[in-house]
Parts: C-alpha cells; sequence; structure tokens
C-alpha cells in the first residue's frame, strides 16, 4: 500500500488539530463593565403600575436598556400616563429618549418633550424631573400653553401642576387679567 505524499500531509493536518485544539472546558471571562453592555434589554414595552385595585400609571416604550450596577434605565420613544385616585388622567409625558437614574429617581427627557396636564402643556427639546418632589427644571427653550396664554422662555422650573413657576427670559401672548396678578 502506497500512502502518497498529500494523503500523509493531510493525516498529519488532522492529527495536529486534534491534540492541539482549544480546551473548552476553560471558563473565559469577560468583564461586562468593560463592554458597557444593559443587564436587561426590552423592546415595545407597555408597564403598568397598580396601587390597590386602581392604576397609578402606565408607560409605553419602543426600547429599554437598564444597567443594574450604575443603577440607570433608559428608554427610547416613550409615552407615560400618571393617573388620580379617582382614574382621571393628572399628566402624561411623551418624549424620544428618557433616562432615569434610579439612585435619585430622577428622570432626564430629552427629544420633542410634552407634558400635558389639566394645568396646561409644556413644550421643550430637554427636561428633568426630580420625581422625590414632582418637581420640572429645563435650561432650554420651553413653551408653556395654559389656557389661552402661551408663555416662551430659555429656562424653567416648576411642579407638574404649573403652579408654582421660576421662569426667565420670557416672552408672552394671551389675556392678562389684573385680579389675579399679585402686584
Amino acid at each position: 500500500m502506497k500512502i502518497n505524499s498529500i494523503g500523509l500531509f493531510a493525516l498529519f493536518v488532522i492529527l495536529l488539530s486534534v491534540f492541539s485544539s482549544c480546551d473548552i472546558s476553560r471558563n473565559i471571562e469577560l468583564s461586562k463593565g468593560e463592554l458597557n453592555m444593559p443587564d436587561e434589554i426590552a423592546d415595545s414595552l407597555e408597564v403598568v403600575t397598580v396601587m390597590g385595585e386602581k392604576i397609578d400609571s402606565k408607560l409605553w416604550a419602543v426600547h429599554l436598556e437598564r444597567f443594574y450596577d450604575r443603577k440607570i434605565t433608559i428608554m427610547e420613544s416613550v409615552y407615560t400616563e400618571t393617573y388620580e385616585t379617582d382614574g382621571r388622567l393628572k399628566y402624561s409625558l411623551k418624549c424620544n429618549k428618557a433616562e432615569i437614574d434610579e439612585t435619585k429617581n430622577i428622570l432626564t427627557a430629552t427629544g420633542n418633550v410634552i407634558i400635558t396636564s389639566e394645568s396646561g402643556v409644556l413644550k421643550t427639546e430637554k427636561l428633568i424631573w426630580d420625581q422625590n418632589t414632582d418637581e420640572l427644571f429645563t435650561d432650554v427653550q420651553f413653551t408653556l400653553i395654559r389656557g389661552d396664554n402661551l408663555l416662551k422662555g430659555e429656562y424653567l422650573r416648576t411642579d407638574m401642576n404649573f403652579e408654582k413657576i421660576d421662569m426667565q427670559k420670557v416672552k408672552g401672548e394671551g389675556l392678562l387679567n389684573a385680579e389675579e396678578i399679585e402686584w
């Protein structure tokens, strides 16, 4: 039996690969932190929170990424509604992106941010919402619509009901009732 050189070479390569192949029993450790990978990812989600038997809030988002170690949640294409105890809509928030700092309980909304409540509508490109105090803050241009009145400015600090308002660089349009102003 004559073995040609190609067959001998092929046999050598096969034996070499068998004896020098990788040991798959070894654990290869990858640091998730170095990869900056989220611990949780969800697409097309709806979250409903309930207090007792009543719906407290609803949240819809196209995409969610949650980082447990940093305690940060990032969502895209967000819409949320919060309800009164009698079931009426208290307010809603819509934005392109939201980042929640779970440690501080602060939501930063960016891109086409719109908050709607019985007291009015707030529109801006960036908004910080301290959920501990229900205080809203923006240092970029905003529009606040209350009834027939329209206010525009570049700095706003207010509550969710738009009752306590601190504004700067303000322009306004609308009806002025002198009885409502404290001189």
